[in-house]
């Protein structure tokens, strides 16, 4: 009987025991689940540390022992066994910052806190990586310290974009110089000293002469290691302690502080001429350009910022206008002129909207003959029923751009008045323009001349632009307009010929069609042997390059009698008429008699 029971009571527990076997199949199942749950969550977090550039490490503060993770150690470029103690991991923190860094773990473990820090680090390669550290002290439930972990990030390539943000904010992408920005801190900071020390500050603003034409002519890679030359070149014409600042373009600044006399200034001044007009060697290129220097003081000429600045500008322009290379000082009569200039261009920007601009026309004509070829129209501008001299007003349009808009009103009533005049009789009727460098360098100007011809109805032969010497230079950038100018049939004439940068080489590279002596060669005409040569060499060249020749300012018979003896072509003058509205053009032409067979009749014609 009690074996019976026995049997029973083991095959009870080989039930519960079974029963156990299964529940711990189970468990180890889940365990095992688990398991992988968990290396699949730390191959994720891994990989987000990877991503994130964040490693992290343990600090155990009774073995003293110190573990960094796989993460860590990449970012730190070593192996992660090589950083046994904090001590090693410390090794790799900039050297500056070491004491703090290890500072704060220690107030960590002493207040038990985290803390949150940026700080550099220099690796066994030199190289310096900024990493934002954070880190927390963890106590057993005795309040026993028992480790501090630590999570560091990578933000190096967070800092090398702000750092290259607060660069570009401050300096010249290509020349290193301080910007516009930088340099009105600086300059405000020297305002500041001169005031405490009761020193002046000089200001100088340089602007390289024909850097456009460069640029254009040779493209924007060659104007940039031109602009490098210049920079490095103005660095060494000035002390450390002086500020060179690039505005943008051509445009540069200089800050001189403690200055003592205009004489120390005017010295620097003339070695920043003299470096900066030595010929650039670029690549095959050998370039030529000078500067044109403004320089005005802090405080006698101005006590602001914005005042010094346009000071300087206005003391620049006069060095150009006195024939570039040069240096001016601000003056009082600058600034007079700078106001005057500054309410002429108001006034010429009201005369556009008040339509208070208008033509008169000059004839030309054949020597030979008499017989009027044509007409040049000239821009007269007329406020208030009072005519301005043309000398006050066609620079302040060309400075400020409003050539353009203007230029183009000139070139549509002036081909409309010439095709109206062919329709009343002239059929051969020409007539010329004067186009602006400013205007040239537009990039629609060939669609605005074939549009306004269109419209017009006059033949692109009937229509002659006149460009000065000086302008076909700059116009270098606006080669292909020319090109397409001419194959338009559009004429070309160069104005005031031999007075500018007369070369040959713009006669060959031009399909040029007339060439116009300047007046002051005519003036002197039998009075002056070298001026009879020089216009005698002028038409000679002309013919056989086969262009015409037109003399402007011929004013006596005499200077007619010389012309037609050179065989000039044509002539412009007051001795035939001066530059009359179209009214009285249109009179004058009615009453003009081109009827004569010869010159003789033509004099008659002007004496009587």
């Amino acid at each position: 009987m009690n074996k019976d029971l026995n049997i029973a009571d083991c095959k009870k527990e080989i039930e519960r025991l079974e029963e156990e076997v299964t529940q711990l199949d189970l468990e180890n199942n889940r365990l095992r689940l688990e398991a992988k749950t968990y290396q699949h969550n730390e191959l994720k977090l891994y990989e987000i540390q990877r991503i994130a550039s964040t490693g992290s490490w343990e600090f155990n503060q009774i073995t003293s022992a110190f573990k960094c993770t796989a993460e860590l150690a990449e970012i730190l470029e070593v192996n992660a066994k090589s950083l046994p103690t904090w001590e090693s991991f410390l090794q790799l923190t900039h050297p500056e910052e070491r004491s703090r860094l290890d500072e704060a773990l220690q107030e960590s473990i002493v207040l038990k806190k985290s803390f949150e820090i940026e700080h550099r680090l220099q690796l066994s390669s030199g190289k310096i990586k900024y990493i934002k550290h954070f880190c927390k002290s963890f106590c057993a439930s005795n309040g026993m310290l028992i480790n501090s972990i630590g999570l560091v990030q990578d933000i190096t390539n967070l800092k090398n974009a702000e750092n290259q943000l607060a660069y570009l904010a401050n300096y010249d992408p290509l020349t290193g110089l301080p910007n516009r920005h930088l340099f009105q801190d600086r300059l405000k900071h020297a305002i500041q000293q001169a005031g405490r020390n009761g020193k002046k500050v000089a200001l100088l603003y340089l602007d390289l002469d024909h850097f456009k034409a460069v640029n254009d002519a040779l493209g924007h890679p060659i104007g940039d290691q031109l602009l490098l030359q210049a920079t490095d070149r103005i660095k060494h014409s000035i002390r450390e302690s002086d500020t060179a600042a690039r505005l943008g373009g051509d445009e540069f600044t200089v800050v001189i502080e403690q200055v003592e006399n205009s004489l120390q200034v005017a010295l620097v001044a003339e070695h920043l001429l003299t470096a900066l007009s030595q010929p650039y060697q670029i690549g095959s290129h050998e370039v030529f350009v000078s500067a044109s220097i403004g320089i005005t003081y802090y405080p006698t000429d101005g006590r602001n910022i914005n005042k010094l600045l346009k000071n300087a500008d206005s003391a620049m322009y006069l060095a150009k206008e006195q024939g570039r290379n040069n240096y001016c000082f601000f003056t009082n009569e600058l600034n007079v002129k700078a106001k005057d200039h500054l309410q002429l261009e108001s006034r010429l920007r009201m005369g556009m909207i008040e339509d208070n601009f208008l033509l008169h026309f000059q004839p030309q004509i054949e020597i030979t003959t008499g017989r009027i070829l044509g007409a040049e129209a000239l821009l007269r501008w007329m406020p208030k029923q009072t005519l301005v001299n043309p000398d006050r007003f066609i620079s302040v349009l060309e400075d400020t751009g409003l050539i353009v808009p203007v230029g183009k009103w000139v070139l549509e009533k002036a081909c409309q008045t010439a095709k109206r005049w062919q329709q009343n009789g002239f059929s051969d009727f020409r007539i010329s323009v004067n186009v602006a460098a400013r205007q040239l360098r537009e990039t629609d100007i060939v669609s605005v001349i074939k549009e306004i011809l269109q419209n017009s109805g006059l033949a692109p032969k009937y229509l002659e632009i006149e460009l000065t010497e000086s302008t076909l230079i700059d116009s270098t950038i606006s080669r292909q307009n020319l090109k397409h100018l001419e194959e338009l049939g559009v004429r070309l004439a160069i104005d005031d010929f031999g007075t500018g940068y007369s070369s040959l080489s713009y006669l060959q590279q031009y399909s040029v069609d007339t060439l116009k002596i300047d007046r002051s060669f005519i003036n002197n005409l039998s009075k002056n042997s070298a001026d009879d040569a020089i216009t005698a060499a002028i038409i000679a060249l002309a013919h056989t390059l086969g262009m015409e020749v037109v003399a402007e300012g011929v004013e006596t018979i005499e200077q007619l009698q010389s012309l037609e003896k050179l065989k000039c072509n044509q002539a412009q003058g007051f001795l035939i008429s001066q530059p009359m509205p179209k009214s009285d053009f249109e009179k004058w032409i009615a009453n003009y008699s081109d009827e004569s067979t010869g010159s003789s009749m033509l004099w008659q014609l002007f004496t009587r």
